[in-house]
């Protein structure tokens, strides 16, 4: 859904779940997909999306302060279910 490839049909299933959507909304929305790529294409949440996201919970007031990468996230399964999908063995804990 992020590569400019995905526009049409992007536009397509918008305007099949949202018929009364103006236009605009729908090219904000693609717009916005386009210049941040919310969606993780790797099963694993980076330090920099984190801290984007806590940046902006800051910037809310709904969290006080940015916490560390590793206090917040645990990637270790996701790097586990990368590895099964490549036919590797998983490590576990």
């Amino acid at each position: 859904m992020q590569s400019p490839q995905a526009r049409e049909p992007f536009f397509r299933a918008r305007r099949a779940a949202f018929p009364n959507a103006p236009m605009s909304e729908t090219e904000a929305h693609w717009n916005y997909i386009q210049a941040y790529k919310p969606f993780a294409v790797d099963r694993v949440l980076s330090p920099e999306r984190l801290r984007y996201i806590q940046q902006l919970n800051v910037g809310f007031n709904v969290q006080k302060q940015i916490l560390p990468f590793e206090r917040v996230a645990d990637m270790s399964l996701a790097a586990d279910a990368i590895k099964l999908l490549d036919g590797q063995p998983a490590q576990g804990k």
